[in-house]
């Protein structure tokens, strides 16, 4: 095997595990817009009971923050655009394609950033129980996901999956 079919197999597996890593992300890879956090959607407000005040000043946030990171997020998806051409280039330069993987992984960083910015500002609205039980409910669920994280499932909610009830066989 030559330097650079090594090279290339290398390259392709990293960028095969970065993509992996996106999907990892707290928003579990959904696309809701730039920077944009689900640490108090629409479920989590209803779900921790918030007042209008609460509400409103969240959503503001939210939107401050959308409106904010349009622009570095479009500019992401240009990068990584750029990137995946020039992996497609029978002659690749090693060193234009190790430059861009490093600014995709800073503009990444930067989001990452404004999203963390934002959890801190939805704390500081929150009384200590609210916090508390969006804490305990982004754990339930794996901080990311499907479902509100509001509870454990009904009972019935087990039927017709293959699983047997607990203490038994199946019915």
């Amino acid at each position: 095997m030559t330097t650079r079919t090594k090279f290339l197999l290398t390259l392709v597996a990293a960028l095969t595990l970065t993509t992996g890593l996106v999907w990892a992300q707290p928003d579990g890879g959904r696309d809701h817009g730039p920077g944009v956090d689900d640490a108090c959607g629409p479920r989590m407000m209803k779900a921790l009971d918030l007042t209008e005040a609460q509400a409103a000043q969240i959503e503001a946030f939210r939107q401050d923050n959308r409106t904010e990171l349009r622009g570095k997020h479009k500019d992401l998806m240009r990068l990584q655009h750029e990137l995946r051409g020039l992996m497609l280039e029978d002659d690749v330069d090693e060193s234009k394609v190790l430059g861009l993987t490093r600014k995709v992984g800073e503009m990444r960083t930067e989001l990452q950033v404004a999203r963390t910015a934002m959890r801190l500002k939805v704390r500081e609205v929150l009384t200590e129980e609210q916090r508390d039980k969006m804490m305990m409910m982004k754990h339930r669920r794996g901080g990311r996901g499907k479902g509100d994280g509001a509870g454990p499932r009904p009972e019935g909610d087990r039927e017709g999956r293959g699983r047997k009830p607990h203490g038994g066989r199946r019915i």
